[in-house]
């Protein structure tokens, strides 16, 4: 299936892109949304980085990462991007009052774990995402945070040890 995308793309089919959105948008924007926190940057970061793909897409290189994991480097760089250069605060148009930004957890350690995650540096976040919710390869880590794979087993450690102190101190054990 990549190199269908890969070569619609090079193409500029737009059923392909459409079909490529489609495959790979909720990953993508699930990605942006645990390292920025916010659900109307993570829309908007989203759509930039098919964007970038789009314009970026004769770059790509099968031989370095996945599809996948070439995107999500692109995200990756948004997001950080976004985090240290922050836009002006815009108000949404339109939103449901009814609908809350989050569901709630049923089991509160869950709930705890996702705010103590919440509370690392964005890169640590970013890093979280791409071991624990994309079961991504230490290897496709690496390259689409642009660090050695030693520096990912380091700092995935380090977080780990992190994590626990903030659940440790928020939970009085």
């Amino acid at each position: 299936m990549s190199r269908d995308f890969i070569s619609g793309l090079r193409a500029r089919k737009p059923d392909v892109q459409a079909a490529f959105v489609s495959e790979y948008g909720p990953r993508v924007y699930a990605f942006i949304l645990d390292v920025v926190g916010d659900t109307d940057d993570a829309d908007e970061l989203t759509a930039d980085v098919f964007l970038k793909a789009f314009k970026a897409i004769r770059g790509y290189d099968s031989s370095k990462a996945s599809l996948a994991t070439w995107l999500l480097r692109i995200a990756h760089n948004a997001a950080i991007s976004h985090l240290r250069h922050p836009k002006l605060p815009t108000s949404p148009l339109e939103r449901a009052p009814d609908t809350p930004d989050t569901e709630p957890y049923e089991d509160p350690r869950i709930e705890l774990l996702h705010r103590a995650i919440g509370l690392l540096a964005p890169d640590d976040r970013s890093l979280v995402h791409l071991h624990y919710f994309e079961n991504a390869r230490l290897s496709d880590i690496a390259y689409a945070l642009g660090i050695t794979e030693g520096a990912a087993t380091v700092r995935l450690h380090r977080i780990r040890a992190k994590l626990k102190k903030l659940i440790e101190n928020d939970y009085g054990e």
